[in-house]
């Protein structure tokens, strides 16, 4: 608890000594050190009923910029932190969710079992260490095996994927020096996120307090473990949420222990919010009960991203479907047995009362999707279930009757799924309101607080008055 008060205390007394259009710290007019941090899961309506109880955030906030974040669609992990990085939509740096259809081995995959080559847009991390600033990321997502980082431990499962997609003395480094346990990294991924999120803060106060990276990214993923089991509104998330401000806390204290606080811009950042789930709906039992038949539905395959239903058909990428009615006097096009089989689960899909909307490739670009015939990783379509409707991966079939859990990755302009972003730091001006924010705003942002110059052009803008105005 006393650290807790020093750390409060001490954004406290920078708002003190703040201005609004002056610098809120002494020092050099671009900091020498940013700490980028992911609460995975974080909404803004939330931060702002709990703020009381969360002193380190609350004292960013009032020390800094703060706002509502709009995510990306889907409003997934991987999407929305490739966005964070990049400044990118998904269409524009290649990570179009958390699963995607490999069509050339026939695999639904998950993102995370993809290296950071998967990303193809320039990273923040990239950024920074072209600009001669030593870098570090902890389980940020889409780092496996990443370019631009000094060291790094990736967002990823099972504990060869944590020694192969590490860099090379990461791990070793953390338990010799650190005395932190490196060998059942995968198991606590898996069954203890509170451990990992423990862990992580760790990692950061040692990697500060021994190496001071000039750049380090940390993602905390406990409080999206327990929104998911228990729902947004529940006591779970919000004592989740506590614990992380404790440990950022923590990590806060380690740069003043180290004499880099009055150089030190820390942003805090989230994927995305989370909505109220209270029935359930499963795709592959949806399609089991379609009246497809079975050489039909084997066309079919389906990547879940939450209450976005990215439908493919098996195989090379099909002609696109036709769509809207034929016209009068037309013949209807002849079409091929997967765009046959498509067309009628489609069909089958708009019935479900769970569904709400289809949203057809001519759409996915204002949507920030890209291309279709670009971007092979696209799907035909994509089927949106309704906002309190909890999307079943893999062949379980549904629970039936009312459920209590919580989910993402419907439309991006639901309030419910905005995020959150705090910025507090030398450069940093005293806004009591940062709005119309966007996650692609990010790091075209932290790039001019920083005078760093972009390798190519970006999908979002920098938020001009959350710096001061020189």
């Amino acid at each position: 608890m006393a650290l807790r008060n020093v750390t409060f205390l001490g954004w406290s007394l920078l708002v003190g000594l703040a201005l609004p259009g002056k610098a809120i710290a002494a020092g050099p007019d671009r900091p020498g050190h940013v700490l980028l941090v992911s609460i995975d899961g974080l909404a803004w309506d939330r931060l702002q009923k709990y703020l009381p109880r969360l002193p380190t955030l609350a004292g960013l906030a009032a020390a800094g910029s703060a706002g509502p974040l709009q995510t990306v669609f889907p409003s997934m992990t991987w999407a929305a932190h490739a966005s964070l990085a990049t400044g990118m939509n998904p269409g524009g740096h290649g990570v179009l969710g958390n699963r995607y259809y490999d069509r050339a081995s026939d695999d639904i995959v998950e993102s995370w079992q993809r290296d950071a080559s998967l990303l193809r847009a320039p990273a923040l991390w990239q950024v920074a260490k072209a600009a001669g600033w030593s870098t570090a990321a902890l389980l940020w997502p889409q780092t496996n095996r990443a370019t631009g980082l000094d060291f790094q431990i990736p967002e990823v499962y099972g504990q060869r994927n944590f020694e192969t997609g590490s860099s090379s003395d990461a791990l070793a480094a953390l338990q010799a020096h650190a005395g932190l346990p490196s060998g059942h990294l995968g198991r606590l991924g898996g069954e203890e996120m509170f451990l990992l999120d423990s862990w992580q803060r760790d990692a950061a106060v040692w990697l500060v307090t021994a190496r001071q990276p000039k750049l380090l990214a940390l993602h905390f993923l406990s409080l999206d473990t327990l929104s998911h089991s228990w729902g947004p509104a529940a006591i779970e998330p919000r004592w989740g949420l506590e614990l992380i401000d404790r440990y950022l806390a923590d990590v806060l204290h380690a740069y003043q222990g180290a004499g880099l606080r009055d150089k030190l811009v820390v942003c805090v950042v989230s994927d995305h919010g989370f909505l109220e789930l209270s029935q359930a709906f499963s795709p592959a039992e949806a399609l089991r009960q379609s009246p497809l038949s079975a050489g039909e539905r084997g066309q079919i395959r389906i990547a879940v991203n939450g209450h976005a239903l990215f439908i493919y058909a098996k195989g090379p990428q099909p002609p696109p479907l036709p769509v809207g009615p034929v016209k009068k006097g037309s013949k209807p096009p002849k079409l091929s047995p997967v765009q046959t089989a498509l067309v009628k689960f489609k069909a089958h899909l708009v019935k479900q009362s769970e569904v709400e909307a289809i949203i057809e490739p001519e759409q996915f670009g204002e949507l920030g999707l890209g291309d279709p015939v670009a971007d092979p990783n696209l799907p035909e379509f994509i089927a949106i279930l309704r906002p309190d409707v909890q999307s079943i991966q893999g062949h379980r079939p549904a629970p039936r009757g009312k459920l209590t859990a919580g989910g993402h990755g419907y439309l991006p302009s639901h309030p419910a799924l905005q995020g959150a972003w705090l910025l507090a730091g030398p450069g940093v001006a005293k806004a009591k309101l940062l709005a119309g924010s966007r996650a692609i705003d990010v790091a075209p942002t932290l790039a001019k607080l920083l005078g760093w110059t972009w390798p190519q052009p970006q999908h979002g803008t920098p938020k001009a008055e959350a710096l001061v105005q020189k």
